[in-house]
């Protein structure tokens, strides 16, 4: 890759400042003919010495070398494997400036993809800075000469894998799972199913529960999960979903008690919930406040995963019609409905495939999957005459695009941001939007 008539600038070493940070968490600089570089492990105000890895048109990827001089936002990170594993990008970085970065970003999403001025306020940060994840999803990997290696995929090289004993950003309860189950899988990993490489997610309930789940593996080698799931303290669910094939439990119970914003769930070992219980809550209090009184409104929830919102706006008297592609989930929210008599109508299906009978309302409610909505469901809600939207997002670029896609016939009113990922470069949005 070269720069467009001249020489190629990779390998070459610069001196930079580092301005802000940037969406993905890389630092920001310019170099001397003008073009930004973009600098992992950077912060704001540092001055560094980089090495040129990436020469683009308009950009430039580089390394960090040197820190010359450190910004005032430069922490020691608290984790061994920062720097080489790559799920965290921003533990250099004190809380204050994440904060601030993080706002930034997302101010910078809405007015350079969704052309709107708006001021967004300081981001919600009153949860825990560590310990705070309540899944984790880890690789394991058989290498040669019978070791194994068991962590996250390192950071700009997706096929290395970092080995992590430990991940500071899990709940303890995770974390002790974890543990026990790279101290009891057995010599070359013999007690989970064969091949060369599985994944694991480890969950843990508030309730106390754990369950895992293992994705991978040759189906004729399911290893021993009877001998692996008794070395786990609190292991509530061991399921596996071989290659190709669907997910059965193979030891413990299908289902596991969970306590979530209010209400006593059971929920299958896959059924989605946020990572970061404060967090949630705090999004869940900001939509209440929004709302304010709910009683007699019509409210459609998309993208509505177990129903707890909806069951809680139904039982304040509202009509609440909710609807989530995962049939498991929205199973798990029904039983709980009927257990607190919330007369509320979870429909098990795409948003696509309902959202036109499930219209009209007063307040609509979307919180869709990274990739943010399908055309076809901006298309729906342009046309919809509801009194307020509110959007749900956990990524700033495909809120912004949507807005924009939503059109004329809405008007953004309020941003709020959360920081339900600290440490990372992911931040949670609230948008706010009222029928121009």
């Amino acid at each position: 890759m070269k720069t467009t008539g001249g020489e190629s600038a990779v390998h070459r070493l610069l001196d930079l400042a580092i301005e802000s940070v940037a969406a993905g968490g890389d630092g920001v600089a310019r170099e001397p003919e003008g073009r930004v570089v973009f600098v992992p492990s950077a912060a704001p105000g540092d001055r560094v010495r980089v090495r040129v890895m990436e020469d683009h048109a308009s950009y430039l990827r580089a390394r960090l070398e040197a820190v010359l001089e450190p910004g005032p936002g430069r922490v020691w990170p608290s984790c061994p494997y920062y720097g080489a594993c790559g799920g965290c990008r921003l533990q250099h970085l004190a809380p204050a400036t994440q904060l601030e970065a993080k706002r930034v970003i997302v101010q910078d999403a809405l007015r350079r993809i969704g052309r709107l001025e708006l001021e967004v306020p300081p981001v919600w940060a009153e949860g825990p800075r560590l310990g705070y994840r309540n899944r984790i999803t880890l690789t394991v990997r058989r290498e040669t000469g019978g070791r194994v290696r068991a962590g996250y995929h390192a950071q700009g090289a997706p096929e290395v894998l970092v080995d992590v004993a430990d991940c500071p950003l899990s709940e303890r309860a995770v974390g002790d799972a974890w543990r026990a189950v790279r101290s009891n899988w057995g010599a070359a990993a013999r007690r989970l199913p064969g091949g060369e490489e599985v994944r694991l997610t480890v969950r843990a309930s508030a309730r106390g529960g754990t369950a895992v789940v293992v994705d991978g593996g040759r189906p004729d080698s399911p290893g021993d999960p009877a001998a692996l799931a008794e070395s786990v303290p609190g292991l509530v669910c061991l399921a596996w979903r071989p290659a190709g094939k669907r997910l059965r439990v193979v030891a413990g119970e299908p289902v596991f008690d969970e306590r979530w914003q209010g209400f006593d769930l059971e929920l299958g070992p896959e059924t989605f919930l946020q990572v970061n219980r404060r967090a949630a809550e705090a999004i869940e209090r900001s939509l209440d406040e929004g709302l304010g009184e709910v009683a007699g409104l019509r409210i459609v929830d998309l993208y509505g995963g177990v129903g707890t919102r909806a069951m809680r706006w139904s039982l304040r008297g509202a009509e609440v019609a909710s609807c989530d592609a995962d049939r498991n989930a929205v199973a798990a929210g029904r039983a709980a409905a009927a257990h607190y008599s919330a007369e509320v109508d979870l429909r098990a299906a795409r948003v696509e495939e309902v959202v036109d009978a499930l219209l009209p309302a007063d307040v609509v409610v979307v919180n869709p999957p990274r990739q943010g909505l399908s055309r076809e469901v901006t298309g729906i809600l342009r046309e919809v005459r509801a009194r307020r939207l509110a959007y749900v997002s956990c990524d700033p670029a495909t809120l912004a695009r949507d807005l924009v896609r939503l059109g004329e016939g809405w008007r953004v009113t309020r941003v709020e941001a959360f920081d339900a990922f600290p440490q990372t470069a992911h931040v949670e949005t609230l948008a706010w939007l009222e029928a121009a």
